[in-house]
């Protein structure tokens, strides 16, 4: 990963409350539909005045408590705090959130402090731009399709303007939600900090974007071929929104550990 990554993500919304007292009981081998999933994930706005400036760049530690909260209600026998408040604030520690954000070296690297006490052993596997690994993120996307049971993601949205002295788009900020399910690679479900809706999760929509243009996130800049672009969903007055990183995090062992054992 290069030393110069500088991925920020920030974003400000509502709070509603979640414990983890409310998880749903783990059906008979139950089919991985969009509908299971987001029921299992909770629908967390990220703002609280409990949290350093009210949450208001909160979005990184709400859809990463939100992630591991899945897998806990899945059945993974995670050992997370009875509050999620409590285990937003602990990854915001981690990930180092401040008012610039969280910078995406230390999304992963708090993610990983916190699962490496967990008894399950977890692989957090990063894949997008700014990352070297960035040749492989046409591969990514169609996974999300075929995502399992012992798996979750977070999806990390920069905001871009076109600079025309640039002669490219130049990252303003951006955003992390909570994936829960898609029908086609190009048709995601998410749960996003930044709503207020609480009862169902939004649907994005992804466009290839394979025009070569110059992207700068103000300390480097590259030159890329294809991208994927995000139609008319987040409403901030940039040029564009593109779908910068996918975060996946799985749970080693497969097996889910029965509801009255955990």
């Amino acid at each position: 990963m290069r030393k110069t990554l500088a991925t920020l993500v920030a974003a400000a919304c509502l709070s509603i409350a979640y414990t983890s007292d409310t998880a749903r009981p783990l059906p008979s081998n139950p089919q991985i539909t969009i509908d299971w999933r987001s029921q299992l994930t909770p629908k967390l706005t990220q703002t609280h005045t409990d949290l350093p400036h009210g949450g208001q760049y909160y979005c990184v530690p709400t859809a990463a408590s939100s992630a591991l909260f899945y897998l806990q209600s899945a059945g993974y026998g995670l050992s997370l705090p009875s509050e999620q408040l409590d285990l937003i604030k602990e990854l915001g520690s981690r990930m180092n959130a401040s008012e610039k954000g969280v910078l995406l070296p230390n999304l992963i690297r708090g993610l990983e402090g916190y699962l490496s006490k967990e008894a399950n052993q977890f692989a957090i596997r990063p894949t997008g731009f700014w990352l070297d690994s960035y040749a492989d993120f046409h591969d990514q996307v169609p996974d999300l399709k075929t995502i399992k049971a012992n798996q979750t993601a977070l999806l990390v949205f920069g905001f871009y303007n076109f600079i025309k002295e640039n002669n490219g788009y130049v990252r303003q900020g951006g955003h992390a939600v909570t994936f829960v399910g898609s029908t086609n690679p190009y048709e995601l479900f998410i749960h996003d900090p930044l709503s207020e809706n609480s009862k169902s999760p939004e649907k994005i929509y992804l466009e290839p974007f394979n025009t070569a243009t110059k992207l700068s996130n103000g300390k480097s800049s590259y030159q890329v071929t294809s991208l994927y672009k995000i139609r008319e969903w987040f409403p901030k007055k940039n040029d564009a929104v593109f779908l910068d990183a996918i975060i996946m995090i799985t749970v080693k062992d497969k097996t889910p550990i029965p509801n009255n054992q955990q």
